[in-house]
C-alpha cells in the first residue's frame, strides 16, 4: 500500500507539472485535485516501514513538487508582470503587490 499511494503521487506530481508546463487551465485544476486526493492517501497510511525503495520514492516526490512550486511561481510572476503592463498600457495604478518583507506594499 505505502509503494502504490507513493507511486500514485508521483504519477500526480508528474501530470501537474506536464499541465502547467501546457498551460491548460482545465487540466491544471483536474491534476490539482488529483494531487490533493494522492496526498491525502499518503497522510493516511500513517506510519512507514523503512525501506530503500521507499526512502527514494519519497525523495523524487519532493522533488517533483519543488519542481511544481518553481513552475507555480514563475507562472504567477509572468501573470503579475503582464497586469502590470497592461495597467501602465492603460494608464490605471498599479495592483498592490507583495514586496520582499512579504506585506503589500
Amino acid at each position: 500500500m505505502n509503494q502504490a499511494a507513493l507511486d500514485a503521487l508521483i504519477a500526480h506530481e508528474e501530470a501537474l507539472i506536464a499541465a502547467l508546463d501546457g498551460q491548460d487551465i482545465a487540466l491544471i485544476e483536474a491534476s490539482t485535485n488529483d494531487m490533493r486526493d494522492a496526498l491525502t492517501r499518503v497522510a493516511a497510511i500513517g506510519s512507514w516501514h523503512d525501506r530503500g525503495t521507499v526512502g527514494e520514492r519519497v525523495v523524487q516526490a519532493v522533488r517533483l513538487a519543488e519542481a511544481a512550486k518553481g513552475r507555480i511561481n514563475y507562472l504567477a510572476d509572468r501573470n503579475r508582470r503582464q497586469l502590470d503592463r497592461l495597467a501602465t498600457l492603460t494608464g490605471a495604478p498599479l495592483a498592490a503587490a507583495y514586496g520582499r518583507a512579504g506585506r503589500l506594499g
